[in-house]
């Protein structure tokens, strides 16, 4: 979590073309020789599946499809649309095909579609100049995070199993699955159309990091200010009038004038 502290410090006299590995982030049961999936055993061992939402699966690459017009060739992914992960995403985009890729609302230049890997929301479209078409969006998260609250499972994915430190949790059959509790969390679900199981394990975290700054009354300061309780792990950005500057080392902020120090600590 992220704790945002603002206080101002006064003078003491002033007022391609890559073929995607496999995800195995996602911890089903697989081949002891191969690492692929196992399949359920009244699963058809078709080479590709169709998927309910007109993408399929490919047995062969273990990758989601999505077709697009105009092409021999899908987009292919490690994770299928809406899913949340904490291992990279591999994506592959059919030659000369227009794209834009979106992390947390912003346009990624130069994305690596090999391995994609920084925390937050990502959305695939298909870029023209008359307009754009979102193909796939998924999550990826840190393996410990306060950032998620709850997941909806992708359409065609059935939840199996919860468990939170090892405790199994009643679940719902609508398909979500709520993270408010703290802990550490293992979701088992199924994809009925292909029979591979998942598995993804995660740790909530959702306690803001318990920091002191001494010397402050409503935001202002008359003398020096001393942050305390950094834990291990915990991140510190400052900015001192405007401009970034480094946390002192000693924790106390003398300088005059206005700060802005954010903590974050190991689930982000």
């Amino acid at each position: 979590m992220v704790l945002l502290q603002y206080l101002i410090l006064l003078p003491f006299v002033a007022s391609v073309m890559v073929a995607p590995e496999v995800n195995m982030d996602y911890e089903g049961s697989v081949d002891i020789y191969s690492g692929a999936p196992v399949l359920a055993e009244d699963v058809s061992l078709a080479q590709t599946v169709s998927l309910s939402n007109g993408s399929s699966y490919d047995r062969s690459s273990h990758t989601f499809c999505y077709p697009v017009s105009g092409y021999d060739t899908p987009i292919q992914s490690t994770v299928a649309d809406g899913m949340i992960t904490t291992d990279p995403v591999a994506i592959t985009i059919p030659e000369n095909l227009g794209v834009e890729l979106y992390l947390d609302g912003k346009v990624m230049e130069q994305a690596d579609f090999a391995a994609l890997s920084t925390p937050g929301s990502y959305a695939l479209l298909i870029s023209s100049a008359e307009s754009q078409r979102q193909v796939l969006t998924f999550d990826i998260v840190s393996k410990k995070t306060g950032k998620l609250t709850s997941y909806s499972l992708p359409d065609g994915f059935l939840l199996q199993e919860v468990r939170i430190d090892g405790v199994a949790q009643s679940i719902n059959y609508s398909g979500s699955v709520d993270f408010t509790t703290e802990g550490n969390y293992e979701v088992n679900y199924r994809c009925t159309a292909s029979g591979i199981s998942y598995t993804l394990r995660v740790t909530i975290d959702h306690t803001n990091p318990e920091v002191t700054f001494e010397g402050i009354e409503n935001g202002i300061a008359r003398g020096p200010v001393t942050m305390t309780g950094l834990a291990d792990g915990d991140r510190v950005t400052v900015t001192f009038n405007g401009d970034d500057v480094h946390a002192p080392a000693n924790g106390i902020f003398r300088s005059v004038g206005k700060y802005v120090v954010v903590v974050t600590d190991d689930a982000g």
